[in-house]
């Protein structure tokens, strides 16, 4: 089974889940930038109990492939504040004192080796991955796979042919109204989907008690508030695996 995304930055349980029953991950890591989406900032909680976003200095980069997105903080300054604002953000978590010392090692160390986007968020993703013991799976490029097609259906059934997979996962957000999903199937390709977001786990937010969970945060709000077993449960967990669709003349 493989799965196709770009690259965001510290994403939410729901990536790593598709991640976590996927054999394949093809990273789009040749497709523009865009701007206030998240392959350069994510959400999290603060310090008074409201969601927010931080973000890597990028720029507006307009029409700049992914993979040429170059991280403008020479002097490092806004990393280490990435740094300080999630330490001081869930200093009062549950989990913090546990699990802050190793994941802030993993963060440290991917925001301060590079200046490229891709190698930060990828290097986060896949020692996350280890973090919680999840088996990553085959990781590419899509700009290493000489891909060539129209639009992004074609795309993905060009991507699915060169690795002879005929198992497609995607997630419920808006890849099916993105995607021709009878053509995808028509080519031989079993199109599997997996619903994270309509029943989103819900546990203890140290800084929500009073206001009431909030969903879609950053793994790391996951981690550090209940620990890394019990993310990596919601993450594994049977209830999110993908189920087969099928086609039926007008939707799935």
């Amino acid at each position: 089974m493989t799965t196709v995304h770009q690259l965001y930055f510290l994403p939410w349980m729901g990536y790593f889940s598709k991640l976590a029953f996927s054999n394949n991950f093809v990273v789009l890591d040749d497709v523009d930038f865009r701007k206030r989406h998240f392959y350069d900032r994510v959400k999290i909680i603060d310090t008074s109990g409201n969601s927010r976003f931080v973000s890597l200095p990028t720029g507006q980069n307009l029409g700049i492939k992914c993979n040429k997105i170059f991280i403008k903080d020479s002097n490092l300054t806004e990393r280490r504040k990435i740094l300080r604002t999630l330490k001081d953000s869930y200093s009062k978590a549950l989990y913090y004192d546990k699990e802050w010392p190793a994941l802030s090692l993993i963060l440290e160390k991917a925001l301060m080796s590079s200046n490229e986007l891709v190698k930060i968020n990828l290097g986060l993703i896949i020692d996350l991955l280890d973090y919680l013991d999840i088996d990553p799976p085959n990781i590419l490029l899509s700009s290493h796979l000489n891909l060539t097609h129209k639009n992004a259906t074609e795309m993905l059934i060009c991507i699915l042919k060169k690795l002879e997979d005929n198992e497609l996962l995607l997630g419920d957000g808006k890849s099916t109204e993105i995607h021709d999903l009878e053509k995808i199937e028509s080519n031989g390709i079993g199109v599997y989907l997996q619903e994270f977001k309509t029943t989103y786990p819900i546990y203890e937010q140290s800084r929500r008690r009073q206001k009431g969970f909030k969903p879609f945060m950053s793994v790391v709000d996951c981690i550090l508030n209940v620990g890394r077993g019990k993310t990596r449960e919601f993450i594994h967990s049977v209830h999110f695996q993908p189920k087969r669709y099928y086609y039926n003349g007008n939707k799935y």
